[in-house]
Protein backbone atom coordinates (compact mmCIF):
# COMPACT_ATOMS: atom_id res chain seq x y z
CA UNK A 1 0.00 0.00 0.00
CA UNK A 2 1.34 3.41 -0.91
CA UNK A 3 0.20 6.76 0.49
CA UNK A 4 2.19 9.20 -1.60
CA UNK A 5 2.78 12.01 -0.63
CA UNK A 6 0.35 12.27 2.28
CA UNK A 7 1.40 13.31 5.80
CA UNK A 8 -0.01 11.37 8.77
CA UNK A 9 -0.35 12.63 12.33
CA UNK A 10 -1.27 9.56 14.40
CA UNK A 11 0.17 10.92 17.63
CA UNK A 12 -1.29 9.21 20.70
CA UNK A 13 -3.32 6.70 18.67
CA UNK A 14 -3.87 3.21 20.13
CA UNK A 15 -3.19 0.33 17.74
CA UNK A 16 -3.82 -3.37 18.35
CA UNK A 17 -2.36 -6.06 16.06
CA UNK A 18 -1.55 -3.58 13.29
CA UNK A 19 0.05 -4.83 10.09
CA UNK A 20 1.61 -2.09 7.95
CA UNK A 21 4.11 -4.41 6.29
CA UNK A 22 5.33 -3.21 2.89
CA UNK A 23 3.55 0.17 3.24
CA UNK A 24 5.22 3.16 1.63
CA UNK A 25 5.09 6.47 3.48
CA UNK A 26 6.44 9.33 1.34
CA UNK A 27 5.18 12.16 3.55
CA UNK A 28 5.93 12.88 7.20
CA UNK A 29 4.55 10.28 9.64
CA UNK A 30 4.03 10.97 13.34
CA UNK A 31 3.33 7.94 15.57
CA UNK A 32 4.70 9.85 18.58
CA UNK A 33 3.14 8.75 21.87
CA UNK A 34 1.15 6.01 20.10
CA UNK A 35 0.54 2.66 21.80
CA UNK A 36 1.04 -0.61 19.92
CA UNK A 37 -0.34 -3.73 21.64
CA UNK A 38 -1.61 -7.22 20.88
CA UNK A 39 0.15 -10.26 19.51
CA UNK A 40 1.90 -8.55 16.58
CA UNK A 41 2.88 -5.12 15.28
CA UNK A 42 4.45 -5.26 11.84
CA UNK A 43 6.24 -2.62 9.80
CA UNK A 44 8.23 -5.30 7.92
CA UNK A 45 9.61 -3.97 4.63
CA UNK A 46 7.85 -0.63 5.14
CA UNK A 47 9.43 2.41 3.50
CA UNK A 48 9.56 5.78 5.26
CA UNK A 49 10.95 8.42 2.87
CA UNK A 50 9.24 11.61 4.08
CA UNK A 51 11.20 14.32 5.90
CA UNK A 52 10.05 13.15 9.37
CA UNK A 53 9.26 9.71 10.78
CA UNK A 54 8.51 9.84 14.48
CA UNK A 55 7.83 7.07 16.98
CA UNK A 56 9.03 9.35 19.79
CA UNK A 57 7.65 8.23 23.17
CA UNK A 58 5.66 5.43 21.47
CA UNK A 59 4.95 2.30 23.52
CA UNK A 60 5.30 -1.13 21.96
CA UNK A 61 3.84 -3.56 24.51
CA UNK A 62 2.60 -6.30 22.18
CA UNK A 63 4.29 -9.68 22.04
CA UNK A 64 6.17 -9.08 18.78
CA UNK A 65 7.21 -5.86 17.03
CA UNK A 66 8.86 -6.12 13.62
CA UNK A 67 10.65 -3.43 11.62
CA UNK A 68 12.63 -6.07 9.68
CA UNK A 69 13.90 -4.80 6.31
CA UNK A 70 12.20 -1.42 6.86
CA UNK A 71 13.79 1.57 5.12
CA UNK A 72 14.09 5.00 6.78
CA UNK A 73 15.54 7.66 4.46
CA UNK A 74 14.02 10.97 5.60
CA UNK A 75 15.93 13.75 7.32
CA UNK A 76 14.82 12.67 10.82
CA UNK A 77 13.83 9.25 12.16
CA UNK A 78 13.02 9.24 15.85
CA UNK A 79 12.42 6.40 18.30
CA UNK A 80 13.56 8.73 21.06
CA UNK A 81 12.25 7.63 24.47
CA UNK A 82 10.19 4.85 22.86
CA UNK A 83 9.46 1.81 25.04
CA UNK A 84 9.68 -1.76 23.75
CA UNK A 85 8.42 -4.16 26.45
CA UNK A 86 7.03 -7.08 24.45
CA UNK A 87 8.74 -10.42 23.93
CA UNK A 88 10.51 -9.32 20.71
CA UNK A 89 11.59 -6.03 19.12
CA UNK A 90 13.22 -6.70 15.76
CA UNK A 91 14.97 -4.27 13.40
CA UNK A 92 16.80 -7.01 11.44
CA UNK A 93 18.21 -5.77 8.11
CA UNK A 94 16.55 -2.34 8.58
CA UNK A 95 18.26 0.59 6.84
CA UNK A 96 18.56 4.05 8.40
CA UNK A 97 19.99 6.31 5.68
CA UNK A 98 18.53 9.70 6.60
CA UNK A 99 20.26 12.66 8.19
CA UNK A 100 19.53 11.87 11.85
CA UNK A 101 18.39 8.66 13.58
CA UNK A 102 17.40 8.81 17.25
CA UNK A 103 17.06 5.90 19.68
CA UNK A 104 18.25 8.12 22.55
CA UNK A 105 16.49 7.27 25.81
CA UNK A 106 14.67 4.30 24.25
CA UNK A 107 14.00 1.32 26.51
CA UNK A 108 14.23 -2.31 25.38
CA UNK A 109 13.06 -4.68 28.13
CA UNK A 110 11.68 -7.64 26.20
CA UNK A 111 13.27 -11.05 25.95
CA UNK A 112 14.86 -10.34 22.53
CA UNK A 113 15.99 -7.12 20.81
CA UNK A 114 17.53 -7.61 17.38
CA UNK A 115 19.35 -5.11 15.19
CA UNK A 116 21.15 -7.92 13.32
CA UNK A 117 22.28 -6.79 9.87
CA UNK A 118 20.85 -3.29 10.34
CA UNK A 119 22.57 -0.53 8.39
CA UNK A 120 23.06 2.94 9.84
CA UNK A 121 24.42 4.92 6.90
CA UNK A 122 22.96 8.40 7.31
CA UNK A 123 24.42 11.48 8.96
CA UNK A 124 24.29 10.81 12.72
CA UNK A 125 22.86 8.13 15.01
CA UNK A 126 22.06 8.42 18.72
CA UNK A 127 21.60 5.53 21.18
CA UNK A 128 22.76 7.64 24.12
CA UNK A 129 20.82 6.93 27.29
CA UNK A 130 19.16 3.88 25.71
CA UNK A 131 18.38 1.05 28.14
CA UNK A 132 18.86 -2.58 27.14
CA UNK A 133 17.32 -4.45 30.06
CA UNK A 134 15.89 -7.56 28.42
CA UNK A 135 17.35 -11.00 27.97
CA UNK A 136 19.34 -10.65 24.74
CA UNK A 137 20.19 -7.67 22.54
CA UNK A 138 22.08 -8.33 19.33
CA UNK A 139 23.70 -6.07 16.75
CA UNK A 140 25.32 -9.01 14.88
CA UNK A 141 26.31 -7.88 11.41
CA UNK A 142 25.00 -4.34 11.96
CA UNK A 143 27.08 -1.58 10.37
CA UNK A 144 27.48 2.03 11.38
CA UNK A 145 28.99 4.03 8.52
CA UNK A 146 27.63 7.37 9.67
CA UNK A 147 29.34 10.67 10.42
CA UNK A 148 29.00 10.02 14.16
CA UNK A 149 27.30 7.49 16.48
CA UNK A 150 26.59 7.97 20.17
CA UNK A 151 26.08 5.23 22.78
CA UNK A 152 26.91 7.61 25.68
CA UNK A 153 25.19 6.69 28.96
CA UNK A 154 23.56 3.62 27.39
CA UNK A 155 22.66 1.07 30.08
CA UNK A 156 22.87 -2.70 29.87
CA UNK A 157 21.19 -4.44 32.80
CA UNK A 158 23.26 -6.93 34.73
CA UNK A 159 22.60 -10.36 33.27
CA UNK A 160 21.46 -9.04 29.89
CA UNK A 161 23.55 -10.15 26.91
CA UNK A 162 24.62 -7.48 24.43
CA UNK A 163 26.43 -8.21 21.19
CA UNK A 164 28.02 -5.01 19.92
CA UNK A 165 27.89 -3.65 16.37
CA UNK A 166 30.70 -3.39 13.89
CA UNK A 167 31.68 0.27 13.49
CA UNK A 168 32.92 1.32 10.05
Amino acid sequence: TSWIPLDFNLRGTQFRNIDLAECQFAGSVNFGGATFSGVATSFREATFSGPLTSFREATFSGENTWFDNARFSGELTSFREATFSGELASFREATFSGGRTWFAGASFSGRFTWFDGARFCGGRTWFDGARFCGGRTSFDGATFSVERTWFDRAVVRSGARLRLPKLV
